[in-house]
């Protein structure tokens, strides 16, 4: 299973692309794995997809995004893949995700820049920028939670295309 942020969010199996819903719902799923394995509260997922401008029952709605989110994952072969984890939600650490891909490119192409292999430092770069597919968070960047989390990724990128820049001049 992979789920995709750096672009519109998306989640696909082997089967190919999964039904994630509408943008709400996708926050869900994007929320929890950009935090994956770590747990993620009622309430943070409360506040980061309504900020303050909740439905009558949040909670409840809540619980019908991550019913919706599980019956997709599920579809796509990735039964228990999203549980309830007092006090919220956990995206299991097996889904791959292109937030976490990106960083460890950019990591290693730092490695390779520290070790003087500059041209492994390029392909690497060039491995982490590939991973992009449009403007982070794309479909759900007008929702609370997004708003910071898109610009931090954003000025990664940026960071990242200056010392790919920086290492293609030095070659």
């Amino acid at each position: 299973m992979r789920v995709t942020l750096l672009g519109p969010v998306t989640a696909t199996a082997a089967a190919g692309p999964l039904a994630l819903g509408g943008p709400r719902q996708r926050a869900v799923l994007a929320m929890l794995a950009l935090a994956a394995p770590r747990l993620v509260t009622v309430d943070a997922l409360i506040e980061g997809i309504w900020g303050g401008a909740e439905p009558a029952n949040p909670g409840a709605t809540l619980q019908v995004f991550v019913h919706n989110l599980r019956k997709a994952l599920r579809g796509g072969g990735g039964d228990g893949l999203l549980r309830y984890q007092a006090p919220g939600y956990v995206l299991d650490a097996s889904v791959e995700v292109d937030v976490r891909d990106f960083r460890a490119a950019q990591h290693a192409a730092r490695d390779a820049r520290h070790r003087g292999d500059d041209a492994g430092a390029l392909a690497a770069y060039d491995n982490a920028l590939s991973l992009w597919t449009g403007p982070a968070l794309a479909d759900v960047r007008d929702l609370p939670f997004a708003t910071l989390e898109a610009a931090h990724l954003e000025q990664e990128r940026l960071l990242t295309v200056e010392e790919r820049i920086d290492v293609a001049l030095a070659l």
